[in-house]
């Protein structure tokens, strides 16, 4: 991870230390977190400025690296994390998650049968594991 800063020519490389550090400023002060787009732990479409979408490509990230670096933080601040997995998701990615701990999200439609597998999911015993700390 890293960031270029605009007002000077220098460009700054933290590793994994801006995830860890940005997770522990805010983990202690709510019981948890909620990652918005956790695909991003995996890889981030960039479209050059003032390209065409078509002319961007995904930079990758070493995603197994920043999902054990999440765990340690939520188990280092007695915590859940969330990450907010909705929309469409690469093969594979769900079960990254829960081998992870983390708990993903999920939509409840509208219809009768989906509020009533969504009541159903009101009950304990039937939450994902990873969602109980």
């Amino acid at each position: 991870m890293g960031h270029h800063d605009l007002l000077t020519s220098r460009a700054a490389d933290f590793g994994l230390r801006g995830l860890s550090g940005d997770a522990q400023r805010r983990v202690p002060h709510g019981g948890g977190i909620r990652i918005d787009h956790i695909l991003g732990l995996r890889r981030l479409w960039l479209v050059p400025h003032g390209a065409s979408p078509r002319d961007g490509a995904y930079l990758r990230y070493p995603m197994e690296d920043m999902l054990r670096l999440v765990k340690l933080e939520s188990w280092r601040h007695n915590s859940i994390v969330i990450g907010e997995d909705l929309g469409t998701v690469p093969a594979g990615f769900r079960p990254k998650l829960d081998r992870a701990g983390l708990a993903g999200m999920r939509c409840c439609g509208s219809s009768a049968a989906a509020q009533a597998r969504f009541r159903g999911s009101l009950h304990q015993a039937s939450w994902v594991p990873a969602a109980l700390r």
